[in-house]
């Protein structure tokens, strides 16, 4: 599918998209639900690292699935990831087709209305990033994302993640020092920013229990709110109905500025991973977690092993 893309290859080109658009116009919702089907069912049978992929989380989600029952739940993983790219073209393109709804608003409030200091916003590959949106309206405020470029074209021109009608301004995190001088010039600005808290992508990271087992998620978040004397927001966004989404503000987090700071760390981390947690235990499909985030980096692991010869 769609931004899995682990093993280099890009899945998605401009003639599916394509089809997807053709078939949405012509028959709306229904019938581009339908196509998907045929479209996860082929990712299914033919290509075997996407179900590769998608079974570290899985394994621990169901643990007691074998057989029929987990080829059944790579089938829904596939096809829910489906269904929010189709609802992210369709918000873009026709947004008061959605009912959508942010829940416990209050918890970030009074963070929203203070426009001289910026906090993070930390996201996850959960539900639909398009429905976030309507939440980030709210606030009027500027957003930064940190987040690599997309490679894929065909995903560029038809999901043009930065058309949301907000301020959002885009950082790579291959810039150096990981693009943390930017970030920090943003912050100073009043932006807020968005970092993805569950997929490290070669960065640090701490390991914190998720799904029963310790996770390797990536701590500079965490270690940027510690700097940065700012709160953590986590957000999700869940598809709850046929045209309905619901965006939940679900925790809001301080890092610890006394005492053991790697302790703090991994404390706060561990809050995030609770949440996170909570929402797979809900919405159990709407988990896009492509990645073995149980196995150690391998940069890192090659680290500790050369610090304890």
């Amino acid at each position: 599918m769609a931004g899995v893309r682990s093993d280099g290859r890009r899945r998605g080109n401009r003639p599916g998209y394509l089809s997807f658009i053709v078939v949405l116009r012509l028959f709306g919702r229904r019938g581009a639900y339908g196509l998907l089907g045929v479209v996860a069912l082929y990712y299914l049978m033919f290509d075997p690292v996407v179900r590769r992929l998608a079974v570290p989380y899985l394994c621990r989600r169901f643990p007691g699935h074998s057989g029929w029952r987990r080829v059944r739940d790579i089938y829904r993983l596939l096809y829910n990831q489906g269904i929010s790219l189709i609802d992210r073209f369709r918000m873009l393109v026709r947004p008061q087709d959605f009912r959508q709804e942010v829940s416990r608003y209050d918890r970030v409030e009074t963070l929203a209305a203070d426009r001289r200091h910026g906090f993070i916003l930390l996201v996850s590959h959960v539900g639909n990033w398009q429905a976030l949106m309507l939440a980030l309206s709210r606030m009027e405020r500027g957003i930064t994302l940190l987040m690599k470029p997309e490679e894929n074209p065909a995903v560029q021109e038809y999901l043009r993640i930065q058309d949301s009608g907000q301020r959002l301004r885009m950082v790579s995190p291959d810039l150096p020092m990981g693009g943390v001088v930017e970030l920090t010039q943003r912050f100073g600005q009043g932006d807020v920013i968005a970092i993805m808290g569950d997929r490290a992508y070669g960065a640090a990271t701490l390991p914190v229990d998720f799904l029963g087992e310790p996770a390797h998620f990536p701590r500079g978040p965490f270690q940027l709110a510690a700097a940065w004397d700012c709160p953590v927001v986590v957000m999700f966004a869940a598809k709850t109905g046929a045209d309905a989404y619901t965006v939940d503000m679900a925790d809001v987090i301080r890092v610890g500025r006394e005492g053991n700071r790697q302790e703090n760390l991994r404390q706060a981390m561990q809050r995030y991973a609770q949440r996170l947690g909570e929402f797979a235990a809900k919405y159990p499909y709407q988990v896009h977690l492509f990645e073995d985030v149980w196995k150690a980096p391998e940069s890192m692991a090659k680290k500790n092993a050369s610090r304890s010869r």
